[in-house]
């Protein structure tokens, strides 16, 4: 039911119809009476998806490890139970008002005659013990609108990310969240280190502080990455490294593995202290799920798992889907954030499944053991992110197993999306600030680097198809992107295009930058 779930389906349907049967009223006649039926169709439906725990449906009971702070999801859920309660007693007395059943004599006398609503007053005020019904019937309304109201309050307060899915859709909210780190990206930010956090041997947790004058810019999906310049003593390089911390909190928090070979990972470890500042750009990244209501597959391998702990996160904190983690490392005792991915399946034993795979001892996954610990998730959403052997064998077995291609996604840093060279001459026009200017592209050029050559100075910062500041769109012509870590599919529909990663496709090209 893209992009709305059937949870969001539920809870909206559940206020719509009861406020607007409430509203209308005396006056509204026989349109009240069907509307008060249909929310008792919503509420029984409902109740009918709890017992059977269908997908796509939040519990409806609290649960005693969700009562951390006014955030925690048992609040919600209380607010939710003292609704559904209270809609039934308004429901039980307002069936059998006076009013109700004259309008059900004139338009529905075959399903509920006159003589018996009227025998259902008697009862009701008999039954609970109080001699005018239509008084209890009001009280409760009012009662059933003031937790209405309070409920949505809280999810304003604790939940806005939710409420913005719930009206919109996820993908909205990704595809709003990569505009609005688009149209920032030429704003590089200065970022203080407020803690360094020891993970494994090879692994640190860098935590930056958030100015409040840029909380809004720095806000981040799970699954998104943060691109940061590393100052080398041979020139300054920039790197994109996963966001591993919870939207929402007061820092942002990225998790480095130092390679062997890596320049930039090395710097950060040996040099970066408390107190230090780093140039970063806004959040950026597309392996971001639709939805936190989603059952979803994680596979990861070595420092992988970066991502997929965000998306973990998020999900168990504020979501409704269940998730099983499948996490290959070397040896089980070296595993990054192992001692918080235990608390995790100690606190969510009923949504979280962690397999461990210890290739030191196991050997390394195979399609065979892949096919078995995917078994039963085939439903789900696939997230995946190691090495690049690693996904490759994930996505063929997952594929291979019958799960639908657009529910595999898979993260990578690596430049694949096209092949560099590929392009050919072009004669290029760049509109930009009201004046045209004509550049010769040479063949396997970025656009970028001709444009340079020619004198031109078009905005830019990292050079590698990460920050999306050197944006512009294509009105003439077609191009080839070597990289693209920030457009989205929508975006590259409409012609958008990256100048440092496009190359030519055609004899004359033409693109404006839109300020």
């Amino acid at each position: 039911m893209k992009p709305f779930s059937r949870f969001r389906l539920y809870h909206w349907l559940l206020v719509l119809l009861f406020a607007t049967a409430f509203i209308t009223g005396d006056d509204a006649g026989l349109l009240h009476v069907w509307l008060g039926y249909g929310l008792v169709a919503v509420l029984v439906w409902r109740l009918f998806a709890a017992i059977l725990r269908l997908r796509g449906f939040a519990s409806m009971l609290p649960s005693w490890r969700g009562w951390s702070g006014a955030a925690g999801s048992s609040w919600g859920r209380l607010l939710v139970c003292g609704m559904v309660l209270l809609m039934a007693g308004t429901l039980y007395t307002g069936v059998a008002l006076v009013d109700n059943a004259a309008a059900l004599s004139e338009g529905l006398s075959s399903v509920l005659p006159s003589a018996r609503a009227d025998d259902g007053v008697e009862a009701t005020g008999s039954l609970l013990g109080l001699g005018d019904s239509e008084e209890l019937h009001e009280v409760l309304a009012n009662a059933s609108l003031l937790l209405i109201g309070l409920h949505i309050g809280w999810l304003l307060v604790y939940r806005r990310q939710q409420v913005w899915a719930m009206l919109v859709g996820s993908r909205a909210v990704a595809a709003s969240a990569s505009a609005d780190t688009t149209a920032a990206a030429s704003r590089a930010m200065q970022l203080t280190v407020v803690a360094i956090e020891q993970e494994t041997a090879d692994t640190r947790s860098f935590r930056l502080a958030i100015p409040a004058a840029l909380r809004t810019q720095l806000a981040f999906l799970p699954g998104q990455y943060l691109t940061v310049r590393v100052p080398l003593p041979g020139g300054a390089v920039w790197r994109c490294y996963s966001l591993s911390g919870l939207p929402g909190e007061d820092t942002l928090r990225i998790t480095v593995r130092q390679l062997s070979n890596g320049a930039a990972s090395s710097w950060l470890h040996r040099h970066l202290a408390v107190g230090d500042s780093l140039t970063a750009l806004p959040p950026a990244g597309r392996f971001v799920p639709h939805s936190l209501d989603d059952d979803m597959l994680l596979l990861a391998a070595g420092c992988g798992i970066t991502p997929l702990y965000s998306i973990l996160q998020a999900m168990l904190q504020q979501g409704h889907g269940k998730v099983k983690l499948v996490y290959s490392c070397s040896q089980r005792e070296q595993a990054i954030f192992r001692q918080a991915l235990l608390q995790l399946q100690q606190a969510y034993p009923q949504r979280f499944c962690l397999h461990w795979h210890a290739s030191a001892q196991q050997g390394r996954l195979d399609s065979a053991v892949l096919g078995q610990l995917a078994a039963g998730w085939l439903h789900a959403q696939a997230f995946i992110c190691g090495p690049e052997a690693f996904m490759a064998l994930v996505e063929q077995t997952l594929l291979q197993q019958g799960m639908a291609s657009a529910q595999v996604h898979l993260e990578r840093f690596a430049h694949v999306t096209g092949r560099q060279g590929a392009g050919q001459s072009s004669q290029l026009w760049v509109h930009d600030q009201g004046r045209t200017h004509a550049v010769t592209v040479a063949a396997g050029e970025v656009l970028l680097d001709a444009m340079q050559r020619s004198g031109l100075q078009p905005r830019h910062d990292c050079r590698a198809g990460l920050c999306g500041s050197c944006r512009c769109r294509v009105e003439k012509g077609q191009v080839l992107l070597r990289s693209n870590q920030v457009l989205t599919d929508e975006e590259l529909a409409a012609g958008w295009t990256l100048a440092c990663q496009a190359e030519a496709c055609s004899d004359e090209l033409e693109i404006r930058y839109e300020h």
